[in-house]
């Protein structure tokens, strides 16, 4: 039970706001669970982005939450896991109205080309 620490909680906390609709309060638990998420737990930390994501973009927050989403997109080339590119689909389809900004344009953009098989990946140059 190592991981169960104030990380988890606000991350608890975040989900309750989320799904009561508030998702700038959720967006804030949910910036906690990230800060305090030791890295070494890159699946909770993957976790904890795609939660922050989905509320920022939901909040209308969109240039913060394409960056959190590159950052999920990141940690899921060392992790697999469906409930994280579950999470981070459902944040993308709330961001496609606004894909005229640059950083959701990227966003989208990698998260659409990110293979199955390695979410987030970028090809060596």
């Amino acid at each position: 039970m190592s991981f169960f620490r104030e990380a988890e909680l606000e991350l608890l906390e975040a989900q309750c706001w989320s799904a009561l609709g508030d998702w700038s309060r959720a967006a804030r638990h949910g910036r906690r669970a990230t800060a305090l998420q030791d890295a070494h737990f890159t699946r909770n930390l993957a976790l904890y982005r795609a939660q922050l994501t989905g509320d920022l973009a939901r909040a209308g927050r969109a240039d913060e939450a394409a960056a959190t989403g590159h950052q999920v997109l990141d940690l899921l080339t060392r992790v697999q896991s469906s409930r994280i590119r579950g999470m981070l689909a459902g944040a993308a389809r709330v961001l496609e109205p606004r894909a005229g900004a640059a950083q959701v344009a990227s966003f989208l953009t990698r998260h659409q080309e990110s293979p199955p098989g390695r979410p987030g990946a970028r090809p060596e140059p």
